[in-house]
């Protein structure tokens, strides 16, 4: 019951949101982590409910001899929208508290405490032009290189930058034109050097 819950439809319109009203076909889940390799991204409502999570976690930890690291730990607090600021968390292990943050990286992703996909959007943007811009030179100005192979190479360089791990964000209508503009940018310029 710590986790955050989830109310959710399988079928029909994925924005309709007056089909979560229903009574049928409706599931209600209770999410508390989301495990990735060694890394974990634990959820909860409310700072007793963390810390509780948090205690069980590392409980379990040192029973099959493991540590979590202090030092690697952080916190964060997802503000409401329009609503009083949540103060930071303070989270104890071991009695030493874990680091308070804004901003984290998960799995490669930016997480804020506003819940929105800002910074990741920036981020994807850069990263899309370094991937660019590393090819332009080596592969895709080069006269010799067929174009087959550097579309190829434009898909898995450039084109995954900026949509890797997409399916699980929240963006905005201008966060999704900021990543089309520059998407279509580095296409027309690559379409003008090929």
């Amino acid at each position: 019951n710590e986790g955050v819950p989830i109310v959710y439809r399988v079928g029909g319109e994925v924005l309709n949101l007056q089909q979560l009203k229903a009574k049928s076909k409706v599931s209600n889940k209770t999410l508390t982590e989301f495990l990735y390799a060694d890394d974990c991204q634990a959820m909860a409502v409310g700072h007793q409910n963390i810390q509780k999570m948090t205690d069980i976690y590392v409980n379990v930890s040192a029973v099959f001899g493991q540590d979590v690291a202090i030092k690697k730990t952080e916190a964060m607090a997802v503000q409401p929208r329009g609503g009083v600021q949540v103060p930071p968390p303070v989270i104890l292990i071991h009695g030493t508290a874990i680091k308070a943050v804004k901003e984290f990286k998960y799995v490669g992703r930016k997480e804020n405490d506003e819940a929105n996909m800002t910074s990741e959007t920036s981020a994807r943007c850069v990263n899309m032009c370094s991937a660019y811009n590393w090819g332009k030179d080596r592969l895709f100005q080069r006269r010799e290189i067929c174009l087959r192979t550097k579309w190829a190479a434009f898909r898995a360089i450039v084109i995954t930058n900026i949509t890797s791990g997409a399916s699980s964000w929240n963006v905005t209508v201008a966060q999704i034109a900021k990543l089309e503009s520059g998407h279509l940018l580095k296409l027309e310029a690559y379409i003008s050097m090929s």
